[in-house]
């Protein structure tokens, strides 16, 4: 009767425990991070009695989480994919509201000049059509200038938010690291602290978000990091130690070029070429974007500059004086560092 009442009171503990933990996944059901808990249920361990062994009834002998490794670093290269997307179209968008506007794009003002010159060829003698032609270059040179601030606004704005994510990216790992040092209290997965492996894999998702990264697990849940994947991926935390990143911006006409660092201060590695996670998306829409479209600008004027000042050159002002330039283009020169 004794055994009957052992067995009886161990179940009893038992489905206790698993309601217990029933009732955690019930309430953590919106919890971010939050993974789904088991209770694993062992045999016990039965008694002899006699020349046989009776059993003794179940045991709980842990919680366990239902996770997927596979599934894990699936969902992190997912995340990585789509939060490159939201600062580049984010900032694409604010780049074609600028240059697609009918107030403030080059359209308009680039027909009122030319509408001007055209009505000027027909009366050149007329001083009201002369003084059009005027009013309308400094109206093309200021929408020139404004379209030219609106981009290296976004110039600034993109390397403001870069540092902003390259130093939630550096906390990230640091909290990692605390929670590895935690870990390796254990030398068994099975014995870690759920929570723990939770906290574990949010920050893993976290870093996703910023850059693409490619994680290692040893058997007891530590994790070591790496940025990037395959054989271009370098490490930026091992066990308990870590490099940060740092963004260095490098001098030059604008937009600045920006090259994203492993170990600044020690034996700095450039990521270039870095795709995934949202600074990922702010590189590529540096490099593809704005350097395009700042390039782009820089021509389209330079072109109108040089052919109206050719143009107006070889013909005569109001007095049969030789013609000058209407427009002037600053030069700006450049250092080659690899010559």
């Amino acid at each position: 009767m004794a055994d009957l009442l052992t067995i009886g009171g161990n179940a009893l503990r038992t489905n206790q425990s698993a309601l217990a933990v029933i009732s955690n996944n019930i309430a953590n059901v919106n919890t971010e991070g939050y993974v789904r808990q088991e209770l694993d249920v062992s045999e016990n361990l039965p008694s002899k009695q006699g020349t046989i062994y009776i059993g003794s009834g179940a045991i709980a002998t842990g919680v366990k989480r239902a996770y997927d490794s596979l599934v894990e670093g699936s969902l992190r290269s997912s995340l990585s994919d789509l939060s490159a997307q939201r600062p580049l179209i984010q900032y694409t968008n604010r780049l074609i509201d600028v240059f697609g506007s009918e107030e403030a794009s080059l359209t308009p003002a680039l027909d009122d000049f030319f509408g001007s010159m055209k009505a000027l060829s027909q009366d050149p003698s007329s001083t009201i059509r002369r003084d059009g032609v005027i009013s309308d270059s400094r109206n093309l040179t200021s929408r020139f200038q404004e379209l030219a601030r609106q981009l290296n606004d976004a110039d600034l704005d993109t390397q403001s938010e870069l540092n902003y994510r390259i130093e939630q990216f550096n906390s990230l790992t640091d909290q990692l690291i605390t929670v590895n040092q935690r870990l390796l209290r254990s030398t068994s997965l099975s014995r870690q602290q759920p929570d723990l492996l939770n906290t574990r894999d949010k920050l893993l998702a976290d870093m996703a978000e910023l850059l693409r990264i490619s994680v290692d697990e040893s058997a007891n849940g530590v994790v070591d990091v790496n940025i990037g994947q395959g054989s271009n991926s370098v490490s930026v935390l091992t066990g308990g130690s870590k490099f940060d990143i740092a963004a260095e911006v490098v001098a030059g006409s604008p937009p600045a070029e920006v090259n994203l660092l492993v170990d600044p201060y020690g034996r700095k590695q450039n990521l270039a070429g870095l795709t995934g996670g949202e600074i990922g998306g702010l590189l590529q829409f540096r490099q593809s974007v704005l350097d395009t479209s700042w390039s782009d600008l820089n021509y389209l004027a330079q072109v109108v500059s040089s052919e109206v000042n050719k143009t107006l050159k070889g013909g005569m002002d109001s007095f049969g004086n030789r013609g000058v330039s209407l427009f002037e283009t600053p030069r700006i020169f450049q250092l080659d560092l690899s010559m």
